[in-house]
């Protein structure tokens, strides 16, 4: 949940989110960028207070987005490192991204006019217009990838979970579309759910990958204070250690302990540990 700045009382939460929301798809659509002027648009004075334009530039900076602040130096240093991040992608990611676009390129383009038309009939549950629909923002699901490049996962990946979000909120069309829309508005909402879908995937998707890798680095330093810890108990003691020993000056638990031994495997005999058999 977005912090609420404390003048936005007049303002709903549900509306301040939907002005982040609102903000966003314009900086997508943008090179993922976009100026103070616009948020203040947006979101009215609450933009232009220090405090509250603090959380906003921390929220965009979340979402790799380059706000331009109207300060000369400021902004081409901002411009600058949009510009180094854009050409900083992992080898291997900008091949498969370059592969992907290239086959995206052969496809047949379609004008707003016709997607129009492809979406009511996706809205009276014609499946055919279904997959051409989905292959019609398939390019949207690289761009999106591309912002959250270089954070521990794959652009192929990426790309792969953007996609498959993508199928499935495509899917779910039928019951979000008005048939009475402009077909401005049509256009932009449906790219807006679209668009939403796949990056909460692709955010959810780097959470889970850093929980695991916070999850792995946390039983690395386990294991390697119950190996110290048994080393410098073992040689005070001058013998092997219990596992209730080193639960005992490491204020882990005998299960913690446990499970940090399966793990050292073979190298418990050289850290002095008693084995459950042992014991």
């Amino acid at each position: 949940m977005v912090e609420k700045p404390e003048r936005v009382n007049e303002m709903e939460q549900q509306e301040f989110e939907a002005g982040l929301e609102k903000a966003l798809n314009k900086a997508r659509k943008n090179h993922n960028s976009i100026t103070m002027g616009q948020l203040e648009e947006i979101f009215g004075g609450i933009a232009g207070d220090d405090r509250h334009r603090e959380i906003l530039l921390a929220y965009f900076k979340s979402k790799n987005v380059t706000v331009f602040t109207g300060d000369e130096e400021t902004d081409r240093e901002a411009a600058e490192k949009a510009l180094t991040e854009e050409f900083s992608y992992d080898p291997k990611d900008k091949q498969y991204l370059d592969q992907y676009l290239e086959e995206l390129s052969a496809m047949e383009k379609i004008s707003d006019r016709e997607l129009e038309s492809l979406l009511l009939k996706v809205g009276a549950g014609d499946r055919q217009a279904q997959a051409e629909v989905l292959q019609a923002y398939l390019g949207k699901a690289a761009d999106l990838a591309r912002t959250y490049a270089n954070q521990g996962i794959l652009m192929e990946d990426l790309i792969g979970e953007a996609n498959l979000a993508l199928t499935e909120a495509v899917m779910e069309l039928d019951h979000y579309i008005d048939a009475q829309q402009s077909v401005g508005s049509l256009l932009s909402d449906v790219e807006s759910f679209l668009g939403e879908r796949m990056m909460d995937a692709m955010e959810a998707m780097i959470r889970e990958e850093m929980a695991e890798k916070d999850a792995d680095q946390e039983m690395a330093s386990r294991v390697n204070l119950v190996a110290d810890a048994a080393r410098e108990l073992s040689k005070e003691l001058g013998r092997k250690v219990s596992v209730a020993e080193l639960a005992g000056n490491t204020e882990l638990g005998e299960e913690q302990i446990r499970e940090a031994i399966r793990i050292l495997g073979n190298g418990k005999s050289a850290i002095d540990i008693l084995t459950d058999e042992d014991e």
